[in-house]
């Protein structure tokens, strides 16, 4: 089943900021505007309203911000995506199941990525189908490849860490944190590995076992029960993911 259009709104209090959003939405033809607000509590009226698909949410609004608006919205919600000029609220966005953030000034061409995954998970949500190529088609006809962000923003202590993706070898979960082992050393954070398995690439990282996330590029061997690295460590390999670890290496397996 395909999804033919998107309804969205645009809850920003900066008009110059909801005129760019507006321009956007109009170059990508299955996003349908149907509501802009300039503060969150409009913007929550029109949500349990009209009940749209993609809200793109500012968080600093006068009264109500947009991070409690999003913890005020009924299920099913609508997937959200954050348009801010702190990147401080982006690893807030991260935590609260947001599909995406996007810093201010806005570029159309990081907005429609983020409009590309919000399809592919509406998508996925609604027929169980992949999510689609990363490549969109705008109105006038001009394609345009869509790459998934290349890195993330982590939160180390009380400053906002960028980890390059490409840089990143082992994500292993400890109990409520993770650690991140990456080309410039490791980084431990609060969040959960079904989170960051959502952000990091299918096409590079495979998950092993439920304590480890992978690096393809640093695997150098595989071993009964164990997967060794190019860096010498030891990973171990949970049995329901063998066969994903089949799956995903099957291109490469003479």
């Amino acid at each position: 089943m395909e999804i033919d259009q998107l309804k969205c709104i645009i809850a920003d209090d900066e008009k110059p900021a909801r005129e760019i959003l507006e321009k956007h939405v109009q170059k990508i033809p299955y996003l349908k505007l149907t509501g802009q607000c300039a503060n969150a509590m409009d913007a929550l009226i029109q949500i349990r309203a009209q009940k749209p698909d993609l809200v793109f949410l500012d968080i600093q609004m006068p009264g109500l911000s947009g991070m409690e608006l999003i913890s005020l919205l009924p299920e099913p919600r609508p997937k959200i995506i954050i348009v801010t000029g702190d990147p401080q609220f982006a690893i807030e966005g991260f935590n609260s199941q947001v599909t995406d953030y996007i810093l201010k000034p806005i570029s159309f061409e990081r907005f429609a990525r983020a409009v590309l995954k919000a399809y592919g998970e509406l998508r996925h949500q609604v027929s169980g189908q992949s999510e689609p190529q990363p490549e969109t088609k705008y109105a006038n006809n001009q394609k345009i490849n869509v790459e998934e962000d290349d890195y993330l923003l982590v939160r180390d202590s009380k400053r906002l860490v960028r980890i390059d993706i490409e840089k990143i070898q082992v994500v292993e979960a400890m109990k409520d944190y993770l650690k991140i082992y990456w080309s410039n050393g490791v980084t431990v954070l609060h969040q959960t590995m079904t989170r960051i398995e959502e952000k990091l690439p299918g096409q590079v990282f495979l998950r092993v076992h439920r304590s480890f996330i992978v690096s393809r590029k640093i695997i150098a061997e595989i071993n009964g029960s164990e997967m060794i690295l190019t860096t010498g460590k030891v990973i171990p390999i949970g049995s329901t993911y063998r066969d994903n670890i089949l799956r995903g290496l099957g291109d490469n397996i003479l």
